[in-house]
């Protein structure tokens, strides 16, 4: 019992999925401020995104939805792992406290 309450512990504990978000965190900004710089641009040369004016994104407009979707995966994943956690210590706890009687 307590090796699958570690197992779990662990999974939680394994920094790959919360440092995967925070690196894709990073990403978005970067995104976010290459698109604002590149529309800058445009706007300076007086120059339109031809990608955008045929798909009505532009590609870093796609970049960043796919960028957000993944980082909601991301928490979804990590709130599944949290709950997973919690329910296999509190079952550990009561069948410790059962056998303990």
């Amino acid at each position: 019992m307590v090796q699958v309450a570690d197992r779990a512990v662990n999974m939680l504990n394994d920094q790959s999925l919360v440092s995967q978000r925070e690196r894709a965190k990073a990403v978005l900004a970067e995104l976010k401020q290459a698109r604002s710089a590149c529309e800058e641009h445009g706007n300076r040369l007086n120059r339109s995104d031809l990608y955008k004016t045929v798909t009505g994104r532009s590609a870093l407009d796609a970049a960043i939805s796919s960028t957000e979707r993944m980082i909601e995966t991301l928490d979804r994943t990590l709130a599944k792992a949290t709950l997973e956690v919690e329910v296999r210590a509190s079952a550990l706890l009561n069948r410790q406290r059962t056998a303990a009687r």
